[in-house]
Formats: structure tokens, sequence, C-alpha cells
């Protein structure tokens, strides 16, 4: 564990001091391959320009598994914590890099966000549950709707990558509400819903792959077809940037879905 902190610290500290070629050469041929050396010094950068200047690690944890050993090291930027995983293959080359908001919390200081809805809401709303028979996952949310009686157009909202709560928040923003807000202003009931492992929601966010989301999201969708404001026929799902690459896995997959909106997904 000792050595691989120990090498997972020097790989970084080559990203920080824009030594990509020197970190590039650490990487196993598959890594190389995934991401390239001129890709890997944007990756840096680009966490930099999101995130603040990088101000050092505060905190490591090493996990093993199976073949591979993942060194998580917490560092400290000027708008937020973030984790670094580093991960080694048996022969003690960097076999992967993921760089997420800190799981420890912390976030940026209060600002204005005028755009947050406040109340009083023209509609309805209330907290939700309901379990993914997959791995018996439960997932908690917010259920948004018109408060005039009948059945009207509903959406499932997606987020991106990472474990976000339902309002999708980062930086104080929260996208999620605002279209939640928006949208049933306009006559659709929104379903918003905290991801596995995040918020009140259960079930295992560390293994989970994208086909395991796309599941999250039928059973979403099996939640919604049982509700009385919901026209069944017109339920359609919303998903940003990772969300945007599981809407059509899911729409490809389901009679049920009517229509898909794909904010930042892939575009092929």
């Amino acid at each position: 564990h000792k050595n691989a902190e120990k090498a997972a610290r020097v790989f970084i500290d080559l990203l920080v001091t824009d030594k990509a070629a020197e970190a590039y050469a650490l990487m196993n041929d598959a890594m190389k391959k995934a991401l390239p050396k001129a890709r890997l010094a944007q990756v840096w950068q680009g966490v930099t320009l999101q995130f603040g200047k990088f101000g050092g690690i505060k905190s490591v944890r090493v996990e093993k598994k199976k073949s591979h050993t993942i060194v998580i090291s917490t560092g400290t930027f000027a708008l937020m914590p973030m984790d670094i995983y580093v991960v080694f293959d048996a022969a003690g080359q960097v076999a992967g890099l993921n760089i997420r908001p800190s799981a420890s919390g912390g976030s940026v200081a209060a600002a204005d966000r005028p755009q947050t809805p406040k109340p009083p809401f023209p509609y309805s709303h209330r907290d939700v549950s309901y379990t993914n028979p997959a791995d018996n996952a439960k997932f908690a949310g917010t259920l948004t709707f018109p408060k005039k009686p009948g059945t009207y157009p509903a959406v499932l909202l997606i987020t991106g990558s990472g474990s976000q709560d339902r309002d999708e928040t980062i930086f104080g923003h929260k996208p999620f509400f605002v279209l939640a807000d928006h949208l049933t202003r306009q006559g659709f009931v929104v379903l918003r819903v905290d991801d596995r492992g995040a918020g009140k929601t259960t079930g295992d966010a560390k293994n989970a792959s994208v086909m395991t989301h796309a599941g999250d999201a039928e059973a979403g969708i099996a939640f919604l077809k049982g509700q009385k404001e919901v026209d069944r026929t017109r339920i359609g799902l919303i998903g940003h940037s990772e969300g945007g690459l599981i809407a059509p896995i899911v729409a490809s997959r389901s009679r049920d879905v009517a229509f898909i909106v794909m904010l930042a997904g892939t575009g092929l």
C-alpha cells in the first residue's frame, strides 16, 4: 500500500508540474491507447479550469480490487476538494485515472443563485421512493406534478457521471431543480431522484456500470407508470452528460419511452 501511495503521488506530481510526457510513461499500453499524451495534459488542465488551483493532497486511502490497486487521493482545489483515483495494475503501471468531487464533502462558499426556484410553487410535489428489483436498491426522490386533477406527460431526469443528488447540485447550482420547476409549470409530471449511494438512495455506486444505471432508469419508468397523475403513453427521459448516454440505451430496450432529450450526451 505504501508503494502504491508513493507511486500515485509521483504520478499526480507529474501532472501538476506539467510533465505529462513523464506521467504518460508510467501508464500501461491499454491506458496509453485510451488516454494519449496530449489528452492526458488536457485532463489536468480541464480540472484546474473547472475547480481552481490545486493546493495539495490532504488525505490518501488505498483499496485492493482483484489484481488492481486503487489509490484515492483527496486533493484541495480552490473551489472544492476532489478525489483523484489512480489505478495500478499487477505490474505497477497506471491503468486508470478518474477525478471527481470528493466523497468527503466540501463545497464552494455560498453564492446567490437567483435561478433556484423559491416557494410558493404553483404545483404539487411529494417525496417518493421505489426499488430496483435487480439488486433491491431503494431510490428516493421528488415527484412534482400540476395541481389540477388529471393525467399528464411525465419525464424522468437522469444525472451525469458520479454520485449526484436529485437536484444534480454542483457549486451551489441545482440544474435539475430548475428543470423540474420549469417543466412542471408547463404541465409535466417530473421525477428526479438521488443516484444510487447518494442522498437518501441506497445501492452500490462504486461497482455500478452504465448498464446498471440504465436499469435504475427503467425502475424509475416503472414507478411513473403506477402514478395516477401520469399518462402512461407519454413518459420520456431527459439525460444529462452520462445520462444522455443512458437515455437512448433505455429507449432502445423499452417500449414505455415515448421520447428522450439528451443534454450534452454522446453524438455517436
